[in-house]
């Protein structure tokens, strides 16, 4: 036994409601009550959630019981094996520094002024040459982080610059009522700003998706050689196949992310996750492909839906397999009780052929030996389907000497044990019938 306390937070306060077991609790308490037991041995272990106040008084405790749970240390195990595999074929590489935009070239202040006489002065020049220069050293087409990071800096300069050209146009403006020229020099410099950042901005959000797509096509190809691989195993043992997962879920785990660090991060778990799910799905399969295989034979093939219902946990497949095979042998046993009871009329009736009339007159019915009850029952209408074309009546059995054993809404129960005597009774009163006819020959 093993005891583990907590702070009571308001997710345990919501799980631990009473009555409430291990089972109860947020799955990253019960994977570490798991472990717990994995190194211990512990059978069960006491989980305690309190809260106190500032002097050391209790305000609050809630308790309940963990004990193993073999499907999650199944996990559990098979994350610890794939991380193995991780560690294993995992290379060193050098960690990047953060990225960090480089410091970008402020341009030169905007300055317009207008005087008295309509003479225009300012810098719109120097500025523009600035600013041509500034946007010929960016990068044209922005490949690695830094250079990502360094044009996402860049527009943000460039979008300063349009504002400060909208401030000094204003400026001037309130000096004088019409400059043209100076009007026109703003505008072409605040377009070229402007399509520039434009431009560049739709290039990184481009190049930052090709690149996430890139990231999700190359977790998809990992997983989809982990299914390839487990689905060898399977078809070794004939145990069926594996369909690849969708990428969907791949795409998903990184919705909202920024930097490639954490893309790659987060679907580097999520992809060690889809592989622990497949490789459990492959042994159960295995495990439950071994189970069809018993002394009295294998049983795959009542089983053509088996790459479906293989994954089942195996007390639900035993459960399924149980089914199938019970209604298959008492199929089987019914045919062949069928094919016997033919096989006999024919003989029957061959008998009658080769005989004598005479003889086959002086020849009383064998006695119907009652064969031993199997609980199996038949209604009249089954009885019919077996015998078609020929069909008998409840009264027709009665005479017979077969009467019903049970009636079930208002639909009369017959032994299917009695069935061959059925037959054999039916025949012999075919065969008498026919005397007349044979004597007659």
């Amino acid at each position: 036994m093993a005891w583990e306390h907590k702070s009571l937070n308001q997710r345990l306060r919501e799980a631990m409601h009473e009555g409430c077991t291990g089972a109860d609790l947020p799955r990253d308490y019960r994977v570490q009550m798991e472990h717990q037991a994995m190194v211990s041995g512990a059978t069960r272990i006491l989980f305690t959630a309190s809260q106190w106040d500032e002097d050391g008084a209790l305000i609050e405790a809630r308790h309940c019981w963990y004990t193993p749970d073999p499907e999650l240390r199944a996990q559990l195990v098979a994350g610890w094996v794939e991380f193995e595999k991780d560690v294993a074929a995992y290379v060193p590489t050098e960690a990047a520094a953060p990225v960090v935009a480089a410091p970008v070239e402020s341009l030169p202040a905007v300055v317009v002024q207008v005087d008295g006489v309509l003479a225009v002065r300012g810098n719109l020049p120097a500025f523009g040459d600035a600013l041509r220069a500034f946007i010929a050293r960016m990068p044209a087409r922005p490949e690695t982080d830094q250079e990502f990071a360094d044009a996402d800096a860049a527009c943000k300069a460039l979008k300063a610059a349009e504002q400060a050209l909208d401030t000094a146009e204003a400026g001037a403006l309130a000096q004088i009522s019409d400059v043209e020229a100076m009007r026109r020099a703003v505008a072409d410099l605040k377009a070229l700003a402007r399509s520039t950042r434009l431009a560049t901005e739709k290039l990184v959000a481009a190049e930052k998706e090709a690149r996430r797509e890139a990231l999700v096509r190359h977790a998809a190809v990992a997983l989809a050689e982990h299914v390839r691989q487990a689905n060898v195993q399977l078809h070794v043992h004939g145990a069926g196949q594996l369909g690849t997962p969708a990428p969907a879920a791949l795409a998903a785990c990184i919705k909202g992310l920024k930097s490639l660090d954490s893309m790659r991060d987060k679907l580097a778990a999520e992809l060690v996750a889809q592989k622990v799910a497949i490789d459990a799905q492959a042994q159960r399969m295995l495990d439950n492909r071994a189970a069809l295989r018993r002394q009295d034979g294998d049983w795959i093939f009542l089983f053509a839906d088996f790459a479906a219902v293989g994954g089942k946990a195996p007390e639900d497949f035993a459960a399924l397999a149980e089914l199938r095979i019970t209604r298959h042998q008492q199929d089987e046993a019914a045919r062949q009780r069928t094919e016997a009871a033919a096989r006999e009329l024919a003989q029957a009736q061959a008998d009658v052929q080769r005989k004598p009339a005479p003889v086959l007159a002086s020849q009383a019915p064998a006695a119907i030996k009652p064969e031993a009850d199997d609980g199996i029952r038949m209604t009249l209408g089954q009885i019919n389907g077996r015998l078609a074309p020929i069909s008998v009546s409840a009264a027709g059995l009665a005479e017979l000497g077969f009467q019903p054993v049970a009636t079930e809404r208002a639909a009369k129960l017959y032994r299917e044990a009695d069935f061959p005597a059925m037959c054999r009774a039916i025949a012999s009163h075919a065969t008498a019938a026919a005397l007349p006819a044979l004597r007659a020959a």
